[in-house]
């Protein structure tokens, strides 16, 4: 075990308000202390492998390895020149009077 590396990881965890982040020190500082991926994964309610690729991640890059990445997300279904299109009709035209129940013909809304 080592000290240093665990009060350095210990300075991270104060220094972090990313829950997640914190998490991820947590779990490798946990490893420095000598338990299993699976105990720790037990006490952070992650499975093993999660434990172990946060291991991973920082013995090749340090806590940096540690922090999220930016996640593209999904895909936009529609193509530049087709949002362009939909702005320009949306800006042209008026919204149509729209609601998820249907009309009952003799009663007000």
């Amino acid at each position: 075990m080592n000290n240093d590396e665990i009060k350095r990881l210990n300075a991270a965890m104060k220094d972090t308000t990313d829950k997640r982040l914190y998490e991820r020190i947590l779990a490798v500082r946990l490893r420095l202390e000598g338990h299993s991926f699976t105990e720790i994964g037990d006490l952070l309610g992650r499975i093993r492998q999660t434990v172990s690729i946060y291991w991973q991640s920082c013995q090749e890059q340090g806590l940096a390895g540690l922090e999220r990445g930016v996640s593209p997300g999904q895909p936009p279904k529609l193509k530049e020149d087709q949002r362009h299109q939909l702005a320009a009709m949306l800006e042209q035209q008026q919204p149509a009077m729209w609601t998820s129940k249907p009309a009952i013909p003799g009663r007000c809304r």
